[in-house]
């Protein structure tokens, strides 16, 4: 069983159209600061359909849990049609691929998977398996 805890929360994921104004209004509103935007090539597979896809993204200075900023896209996990706001709560999970065997056995199955130079990076669990909240299991950067 996945269990969130204080311990394996690490960050809470925001849809935005706009990185820049994004970044300046958190910063405006809520005092926090960035580090640098940056461009990930994330090879992502959901729907029966894998892609290259850059995602734009910054995190928080702030934190845990840091706030991740990802600027969104033409359509999927990060499309625009999912509108600003909330989009995943994300968490550390070691052994990602055995965790994501065993939910789907107990029907529980990913919206996407993202990898990175072939290597298992996250998951996003389709947000109707838990009330619409969509959260990333990302694997610990020493399982990588």
């Amino acid at each position: 069983m996945l269990r969130v805890t204080a311990t394996n929360l690490y960050h809470v994921g925001v849809l935005v159209i706009d990185l820049d104004a994004a970044m300046a209004r958190f910063a405006e509103v809520l005092g926090v600061t960035f580090g640098e935007p940056r461009t990930v090539a994330a090879v992502v597979e959901e729907g029966g359909t894998t892609t290259e896809r850059p995602l734009h993204v910054v995190y928080s200075l702030e934190g845990p849990p840091f706030l991740e900023l990802i600027e969104a896209q033409e359509g999927g996990v990060w499309g625009g049609h999912h509108g600003e706001g909330l989009h995943h709560i994300g968490s550390w999970q070691s052994g990602l691929a055995d965790r994501l065997a065993a939910m789907a056995a107990a029907g529980v199955t990913p919206e996407a998977v993202m990898t990175i130079d072939g290597t298992l990076i996250a998951a996003y669990l389709e947000p109707s398996h838990l009330h619409q909240t969509r959260v990333e299991l990302v694997s610990p950067r020493s399982e990588r």
